[in-house]
């Protein structure tokens, strides 16, 4: 719809209202360069006040310890028998973590020692990557040595102790099987050995054959937990903060800081200033001066 004039009523154009953002932005060039270039010190100036931390990785090679523990089903995307997700709780466990007290370089609590471990398993490996985070290359370093060698002696005792209660079982077993067969052989020798006695006799043999084999398989058991296959080296520079991070954070920070404030800078600039090339308005006559106007 057109006015009495000839020119169209409906909203301004895409490209006017444009113009007038890029005129603005030109217009407050100075005031955005300034929340800018603040953004940038800033952002520096924390990067230098924050402590800084660093990180350590150390590699472990996982291997079955010889005892039976939790495994998982092989399939096309799993190819490692071992849980290694389970191992991973595991190595960042507080039991670990005390263990990881006693090496050399690690002070603090448990609860702490936690805080600063991070465990992660590259894809379809038997690897554990134990990252140890402190506020100095030293420790953090030390502290991802301490925490792998704790995990693998703790890997360690633990398949021990579970050898130990095997053998402890089977000991067991043998001595009851043991005292039976005892009993039979009195009792044969008084009833002049029946056949259902022999054949007993002969069953608990068997039985006391296999689990004395079994034990002597126990008590010969090598136990492996794995190994270090690369250690944590010191770290040459922080990985938090980082410097780059931080200037391209208050860089964009202060770019949008600044463009905000020229806007409203911008607006109320318009509403201060008068309107110009626009007639000033009259105020309506009133019907008292229409008449004495026409009859005068």
């Amino acid at each position: 719809m057109a006015s009495s004039r000839g020119e169209p009523t409906g909203p301004h154009p895409v490209s006017t209202d444009f113009s007038a953002y890029t005129g603005m932005l030109r217009r407050r060039r100075l005031l955005i360069a300034s929340f800018a270039l603040a953004g940038l010190v800033l952002a520096g100036l924390t990067a230098i006040v924050v402590p800084g931390s660093y990180t350590a990785t150390t590699e472990v090679l996982v291997t079955s310890t010889g005892v039976q523990e939790p495994v998982n089903t092989l399939t096309p995307r799993q190819r490692e028998v071992l849980n290694l997700d389970t191992e991973a709780k595991v190595a960042g466990s507080a039991v670990v973590a005390a263990g990881a007290l006693r090496g050399v370089g690690v002070t603090g609590d448990p609860d702490r020692v936690r805080r600063a471990v991070t465990v992660q398993v590259p894809p379809n490996s038997a690897i554990l990557a134990i990252t140890y985070t402190a506020g100095d290359p030293l420790s953090a370093a030390s502290g991802s040595r301490a925490v792998a060698r704790a995990y693998l002696n703790h890997r360690a005792n633990s398949a021990k102790q579970a050898i130990a209660g095997q053998l402890k079982t089977v000991e067991a077993r043998i001595g009851e099987l043991n005292a039976r067969l005892a009993k039979l052989a009195r009792t044969s020798a008084a009833k002049d050995g029946p056949v259902l006695l022999r054949w007993e006799q002969s069953m608990l043999g068997r039985q006391i054959s296999a689990l004395t084999t079994r034990y002597n398989a126990l008590r010969t058991t090598a136990t492996t937990s794995g190994s270090v296959i690369s250690d944590a080296v010191e770290p040459a520079s922080p990985s938090f903060p980082d410097p780059l991070l931080f200037l391209g954070s208050g860089l964009v920070l202060g770019l949008f800081g600044g463009v905000g404030v020229a806007f409203l800078a911008d607006r109320g600039r318009e509403h201060r200033l008068p309107e110009r090339g626009r007639p000033a308005r009259r105020p309506a006559a009133r019907p008292g001066d229409v008449i004495r106007t026409a009859t005068s």
